[in-house]
């Protein structure tokens, strides 16, 4: 009884970390892209804090590829940001990262990149 009892738990905490790192997800695939850019891959992550607090990190990157500038990127992503995780809390700010390696050609590959952080469920891990 303890056992389905705690398992219980452990799926439970499992699917609420699951579906904020699903939140954050949806929240930057919603975010328009600039004109002439596509997706071409979305990942994403989630692990425990390291340190004080019981908190779980999550993070989206999407890689998209573009016709645009990199200064028109960058302009075009100042001031940008999605709402968190969490109802009501802070707004995160979508950062961009420019890989060395490029693509032959006029196209420019970009990342951009949301992190967020909340509590862990019911003190599991955040998996």
């Amino acid at each position: 009884m303890i056992f389905a009892v705690g398992y219980a738990c452990t799926i439970m905490a499992r699917s609420y970390t699951h579906e904020k790192l699903q939140v954050l997800t949806s929240r930057l695939k919603n975010y328009p892209l600039p004109p002439n850019a596509k997706v071409i891959k979305i990942e994403s992550s989630m692990w425990e804090h390291t340190g004080n607090g019981d908190y779980c990190h999550y993070r989206v990157l999407q890689t998209i590829e573009t016709s645009l500038s990199r200064a028109d990127i960058e302009a075009y992503y100042t001031d940008a940001v999605i709402p968190g995780i969490n109802e009501g809390g802070y707004t995160q700010p979508i950062l961009l990262d420019f890989p060395e390696q490029q693509p032959i050609g006029d196209l420019l590959l970009f990342i951009a990149q949301v992190k967020d952080m909340s509590e862990r469920a019911f003190n599991f891990g955040c998996k």
